[in-house]
């Protein structure tokens, strides 16, 4: 603008300026409102399907009012490299585990060698008709569990069925077209594939139009009971679950103080707790202290595993990140033995396991880092239980 002196294009430049930044800064303020809508948003749904983890979970404790055995079963290989365990027929004939999940924590036992507590037993080809029910009621709140993050896990995908579907959904669904199959349990499968079945049983008092169907899921947890009896352990101390009574309400968790301490104080009431206040109870067990690739010594030189270290001094390791996030309750990778003792060597740290067993880790190749990164795995370790 030939007819503009300095000082005028120079406060013209400088207006032009603002208006952009006016522009810019409400475009920031309009993202950030989309932003906290969404946070809201996602706020309101993990309210929402918390407090329908907690009603699922005392409609069980109503329909199961006289059955005196965990409620949460769950059926993993015995070897952990049988990569088919989404479909529980493909181990029909072979050796499985049957292990049981801890109500108030939704957290797995784990024994000292760090590897999931319960039963073997060879998978029977009736196994639906057995234990189907017991293991439908199991899924749905464990599905639950798994969207509020009460299970100390990411929610895994499937990629065969597809990004958007999430690995519990597919073994609820499998369950139910099993169940479909054996005549006698289709009715039962059509009701409890309905979501919202639990809950609405829950408002049902005398469940007067679903009798027979309490009947067959208490059936199938008596199934369940007489794998305990031909362990000789009927009283489920092989589980690592204990038993605790409160106002007439019988649940067995997992055998640590504190958590029993929860139920005793709190009964039915404390299942379904957010996380935040497990977590000011002491009953965080499964949090995740440190993850991440590291250089493990082998007798063969070091090879690169993805690494698991846990609150409580657990680690386990898996082939690569991959298969972590597809390992769905975190019992198919290689545990180890309760850490008790980690010192720093040099370019590398040791980690010595309860039985006096060692292992060294080293940050790979990639770290930015090196000394840092052995610097806070050591931390974490220490902060995990271990001695420094």
């Amino acid at each position: 603008q030939p007819f503009l002196n300095r000082e005028e294009l120079q406060s013209q430049k400088f207006n032009e300026g603002l208006e952009n930044i006016d522009t810019k800064l409400d475009q920031a303020n309009e993202k950030l409102d989309q932003a906290n809508k969404k946070l809201d948003q996602t706020h309101k749904m993990l309210s929402e399907m918390q407090t329908e983890l907690a009603h699922v979970s005392r409609g069980v404790n109503n329909i199961l009012k006289g059955c005196h055995a965990p409620k949460l079963m769950y059926i993993i290989p015995e070897d952990p490299s049988v990569m088919d365990w989404i479909n529980l027929n493909a181990l029909v004939g072979e050796k499985v585990k049957v292990i049981f999940i801890c109500p108030v924590t939704l957290y797995i036992p784990r024994d000292g060698n760090n590897k999931p507590m319960g039963y073997s037993m060879e998978m029977p080809r009736n196994w639906v008709r057995k234990y189907g029910p017991a293991l439908k009621i199991s899924y749905e709140i464990l599905r639950i569990g798994f969207a509020v993050g009460r299970l100390f896990l990411p929610l895994p995908n499937l990629s065969s069925v597809g990004s958007s579907t999430n690995v519990m959904n597919v073994l609820n669904d499998n369950l139910v077209d099993y169940m479909k199959e054996a005549p006698d349990l289709k009715e039962l499968a059509d009701v409890l594939g309905d979501r919202v079945t639990l809950a609405l049983l829950e408002a049902d008092e005398n469940l007067s139009k679903h009798e027979d169907m309490r009947t067959k899921i208490n059936a199938s947890y008596e199934e369940v009971k007489n794998i305990a009896k031909r362990n000789g352990d009927e009283d489920y101390m092989k589980t690592g679950l204990s038993k605790v009574v409160c106002d007439g309400h019988v649940e067995y968790v997992l055998d640590k103080a504190e958590i029993k301490s929860i139920y005793q104080q709190m009964g039915p009431s404390c299942l379904g707790l957010p996380q935040a206040e497990l977590q000011a109870r002491g009953a965080d067990l499964g949090v995740v202290m440190k993850e991440g690739y590291l250089d493990k010594e082998t007798a063969f030189g070091w090879k690169e595993r993805y690494v698991i270290l846990r609150k409580g001094g657990f680690l386990t390791h898996y082939e690569s990140k991959e298969e972590w996030l597809g390992d769905l309750l975190g019992v198919m990778g290689k545990p180890k033995p309760k850490i008790v003792a980690v010192n720093r060597t040099g370019k590398s740290f040791k980690l010595t396991y309860e039985g006096e067993k060692c292992q060294s880790f080293k940050p790979t190749k990639s770290a930015v880092e090196t000394n840092a990164e052995i610097q806070n795995w050591v931390e974490k370790a220490g902060a995990a239980g271990a001695h420094l």
